[in-house]
This record gives C-alpha cells, structure tokens and sequence, in this order.
C-alpha cells in the first residue's frame, strides 16, 4: 500500500482533472499549475517527516528537513 500522503495527492489530483473539465481554458492551467505545487510541496513536507522519523532523528530534525516546504506554503499563501 502507498503511503497516505501519495494517495492524498492523488485524489487531489484527480479532482482537478474532474473540475478542470468545467472551466475556462486560462483558469484551468492556472488550476493545474497551482495543484501540482500544492502536491509537490504535500509530498516533499510529509517525504522529510517520515525520513526522519524512520532513522529514528529528533522531530525536530524532520521539522528542519520539512522546513523549505513549509515556508514555500506559507509565502504562496500569504501572496
């Protein structure tokens, strides 16, 4: 079974593909382009928190590893 966080993404991916059928062509790659971020940052965030946790590394290592990805987020959401 794969992990929750690639099924997680692949659902959201799916969604897309069934909203996007209903827009307009501009919005719909604006959609897209903003989806596959939002899927790359779920998985490189939830990747470095599992790595580190499988080494058996302080969660503060794990929060380190994450901590790119989590400030990506945070600026696109503050944009």
């Amino acid at each position: 079974m794969p992990p929750r966080s690639y099924i997680i993404a692949a659902v959201m991916l799916g969604a897309l593909v069934g909203v996007s059928f209903f827009l307009t062509l501009g919005f719909s790659m604006t959609v897209w382009s903003w989806m596959f971020s939002i899927a790359a940052c779920i998985l490189g965030v939830a990747g470095a928190l599992q790595t580190a946790s499988g080494l058996g590394a302080p969660r503060w290592i794990g929060v380190a590893l994450a901590s790119p990805g989590l400030v990506w987020a945070v600026g696109n959401l503050h944009e």
